[in-house]
C-alpha cells in the first residue's frame, strides 16, 4: 500500500500543475472574456482586436508557471518589435494569494506584460472561458479572434512568430 501512495505522488510531482487537461481547439474562435487586472482595471478579449495576443494562464504554487513566465519575459525582451502582441497573464490564485502573487509579478518586472489577478482561484471568468486545465498553459489568438496555437511552453511563441 505505501507504494502505491508513493507512485502517486511522484506522478503528481511530474504531472502538470492541475489535476484535469483539456484541449484547446485550433482555429476556433476565442472566448470573449473579462481581465481583472491585478491593478484593479479590466480589459476584455475585445481591447486586443487587431492585434495577437497571447494569454498565459499560471499559478504561484507552480514551479512551471514560474519559469514559463520568465521565458515569456525573456522571449519578450529579445523580439521587442513584435508590436502587433499583447500578453495577458492570468493567475489563477485565490485571493489570500494576493502577496505572492504581486512578488512574482515584481520578480518578472516587465512592463510588456499585463497581469489579471481576480483572487477567484479556478473561478476566474477567463479561466473557465477558456476551460483550462493544466497549468501553464498559453493560449494565442490571432487578430482576427482566432486560436492558433496553445501549448505548456514558449513554443506557442516561437512557432507563430519564427526567427528570422
Amino acid at each position: 500500500m505505501k507504494k502505491i501512495f508513493y507512485y502517486l505522488i511522484i506522478i503528481l510531482l511530474f504531472s502538470g500543475c492541475a489535476a484535469k487537461s483539456k484541449t484547446i481547439l485550433l482555429g476556433e474562435k476565442a472566448p470573449f472574456t473579462k481581465f481583472t487586472l491585478l491593478n484593479g482595471s479590466y480589459r476584455t478579449t475585445e481591447n486586443y482586436k487587431g492585434k495577437y495576443l497571447l494569454i498565459l494562464f499560471w499559478a504561484t504554487t507552480c514551479a512551471h508557471s514560474h519559469s514559463t513566465l520568465d521565458s515569456v519575459a525573456e522571449w519578450l525582451s529579445e523580439y521587442n518589435g513584435r508590436r502587433n502582441l499583447s500578453v495577458v497573464a492570468v493567475n489563477v490564485d485565490k485571493a489570500s494569494k494576493e502577496d505572492k502573487v504581486r512578488e512574482a509579478v515584481e520578480h518578472i518586472g516587465q512592463s510588456k506584460i499585463e497581469f489579471a489577478f481576480s483572487g477567484n482561484d479556478i473561478y476566474d471568468e477567463a479561466y473557465m472561458a477558456y476551460d483550462i486545465g493544466e497549468l501553464p498553459t498559453l493560449v494565442l489568438v490571432d487578430p482576427a479572434g482566432a486560436i492558433v496555437g496553445s501549448g505548456d511552453s514558449i513554443d506557442v511563441l516561437e512557432d507563430a512568430f519564427p526567427q528570422r
